[in-house]
């Protein structure tokens, strides 16, 4: 490669589909050949004729040195191609997690969506890409942006028969009203996913809390992920007592019941931040209560 640049030849030379060699190298996993390029001063952002631009490219590849060389050399990081579609979404479609977390510390815009209104959280959820899942979450998705077609991401996990997905999801508010195709509930039912649907039934109204307690991996976090919540979510009244629904949801589920044996250790960890939890949640209403309405 470097014999033929020195010899003349054109960087940006492309074939009949608008590939240019920048785009073959990282397509096909050849960072040396990238640096060398770019280098020669190949256009970091030339796209093929279906818009495909070589950071697409590498990250639907999982080409993780290539994407950082090119991010380096200053690709546009929510260049999309014809259709829409972004690195991230790519990276996240085929659970690139760590090509995605590159993406969204290079300023990625993580709720750009397609051409359908598909997001990189909905095309995460829907290929059970967990820790993609969980990624984008935490960079503040917005977890019930739906499809053009009405179709949210926890209606897709359901769809598709993603418990675990469905599970993160619900615990970051993922609404389970009906789309036009039915609720999150009734897909899982159609689809013959038993366990989830039968999950579905039984978390019926829970609380963030309740899903914390319920589920080790998120116990064994802690309640980092609560911390920004406003406290009315943890604080919502019950319609028939009036009483907040976290204080008993504190009382009547029992974590270490819930847990496997072999997550014991860590889940202690995280069932102790939550009694921390139960302890500060009466006591800030309390303090609430204290100054009357506003």
């Amino acid at each position: 490669m470097r014999l033929l640049l020195e010899g003349g030849a054109s960087v940006g030379a492309a074939d009949g589909d608008g590939a240019t060699a920048l785009l073959l190298a990282c397509a096909g996993g050849y960072p040396e050949i990238a640096r060398l390029l770019l280098e020669a001063d190949a256009a970091v952002g030339q796209a093929r004729n279906d818009g495909i631009a070589p950071l697409l490219r590498a990250c639907q590849e999982g080409r993780f040195d290539i994407v950082r060389l090119l991010l380096e050399a200053s690709a546009a990081v929510n260049q999309a191609k014809d259709d829409g579609t972004t690195p991230l979404y790519m990276a996240c479609q085929e659970g690139h997690l760590e090509i995605a977390r590159l993406l969204l510390e290079a300023g990625a815009a993580v709720n750009q969506a397609d051409a359908g209104g598909v997001t990189p959280l909905y095309v995460a959820s829907q290929n059970s890409h967990l820790e993609c899942v969980r990624l984008l979450l935490k960079t503040s998705a917005a977890v019930n942006q739906a499809k053009d077609d009405g179709a949210t991401p926890l209606f897709a996990a359901c769809y598709e028969g993603h418990l675990e997905v469905a599970k993160l999801l619900s615990f970051h508010g993922a609404s389970r009203a009906a789309t036009p195709f039915g609720t999150p509930e009734q897909a899982a039912n159609r689809e013959g996913h038993a366990d989830l649907a039968a999950w579905l039934v039984a978390s019926r109204g829970w609380t963030p809390l309740q899903h914390l307690e319920a589920c080790p991996r998120l116990a064994a976090e802690g309640v980092s992920a609560l911390s920004s919540r406003p406290l009315h979510l943890f604080c919502r009244r019950s319609p028939s007592s009036g009483r907040g629904r976290c204080c008993a949801a504190a009382r009547t589920l029992q974590p270490a019941r819930l847990l496997p044996s072999s997550g014991r250790a860590s889940s202690a960890r995280g069932a102790s931040r939550i009694r921390l939890l139960r302890e500060s949640v009466p006591q800030s209403r309390s303090a609430l209560s204290s100054r009357g309405p506003r």
